[in-house]
């Protein structure tokens, strides 16, 4: 892609998440994978105030910093006076109103300071297309000289040795979406007729009980509290469509990347920013409802060449030459 590495090989990058969860440890997980193929070299990561005297005596290095915390107040400014180069990851820069209207006054000032902070400390601030929509509304005012839209980060994880037949048609994601998982049971007597597999993988058990209590025997259901990569991908791997809860801009989601990166045709519609990506890679269905269209468009997709076309999609809009054009070209 013509992107020089010869600066970034005589500094290292310090992976930086003011909280640490499961869901953060993956990001870093695949930027560290990412920057290690691309000839990037990776001292160290940390997590809230940990490993704070590495970063006293850090220099002219390049730090990637993900999600909101309290730590972001310490850790952030003392990178920058230090002369590190922060390259920040926001992906709801939303405003104070809204933070109001959906959490706790104390939690709410709080984060929007912190936001704040850690957009004048940033050198880059990397937001979703979501984001960027809500920028363009004036929603949150990140300076223009500092803003690049960035792919949401994932590793590639292999699906299973031996799937079975793509045969599945899954849910995946949160119950409360109650029109759409409402139309998903409705409409699963007559998948599981047509020969496919209704699956619901969730992490929403609370979801599940209170919108189907009862979940039908026409459907498969997977749910616990935190479902483990191995379980997504052994799920994923067998199937052949994802229901799209959301039915909006979910591009920058980890839904569609989960899908995608496992080859699974993702059933959106022309809202998507990524469905024109999608659609040309043969790995989007357009659907208006269930009722509409009545999955027809199922039965023409062929398994294995959305596998092979996911993969390339995959790269380029979240894996290692997002990361490359994205994150590298960035630096000086």
């Amino acid at each position: 892609m013509g992107i020089r590495y010869d600066t970034w090989l005589r500094r290292d990058m310090i992976l930086f998440s003011a909280k640490k969860s499961a869901v953060h440890d993956m990001h870093l997980d695949a930027v560290e994978a990412y920057a290690t193929q691309s000839g990037v070299s990776v001292s160290g990561r940390i997590h809230g105030l940990g490993a704070l005297w590495g970063l006293l005596t850090s220099r002219d290095r390049v730090m990637f910093s993900q999600s909101t915390g309290v730590a972001s107040l310490i850790v952030l400014p003392l990178a920058r006076i230090n002369g590190v180069t922060i390259i920040h990851y926001m992906h709801e820069p939303t405003s104070l109103r809204l933070k109001l209207r959906e959490n706790p006054p104390v939690k709410s000032v709080i984060w929007h300071a912190v936001q704040w902070l850690e957009v004048r400390c940033a050198t880059r601030v990397l937001v979703s297309r979501q984001a960027l929509l809500e920028q363009a509304a004036d929603v949150y005012a990140v300076p223009p000289s500092k803003v690049s839209v960035a792919p949401l980060l994932m590793p590639e994880i292999a699906p299973p040795d031996a799937p079975t037949a793509k045969a599945r048609v899954t849910y995946l994601g949160r119950i409360d979406a109650r029109r759409y998982f409402q139309e998903f049971l409705a409409a699963a007597p007559a998948l599981k007729a047509r020969g496919y597999i209704p699956t619901i993988l969730t992490g929403d058990v609370d979801g599940v009980k209170k919108h189907a209590p009862q979940v039908p025997d026409d459907i498969e259901l997977f749910a616990e509290p935190n479902f483990s990569e191995a379980l997504k991908a052994r799920v994923l791997g067998e199937t052949l469509a994802l229901w799209n809860p959301k039915r909006g801009n979910i591009a920058q989601s980890g839904v569609t990347a989960d899908a995608v990166r496992y080859g699974v045709a993702v059933l959106l519609t022309d809202k998507d920013p990524s469905y024109e990506t999608l659609r040309a890679g043969g790995i989007a269905l357009d659907f208006p409802t269930a009722a509409d269209c009545a999955f027809q468009c199922l039965d023409d997709v062929d398994a294995a060449s959305v596998t092979a076309r996911a993969a390339q999609v995959f790269s380029a809009e979240h894996g290692r030459d997002a990361f490359e054009k994205t994150y590298l070209s960035l630096l000086p």
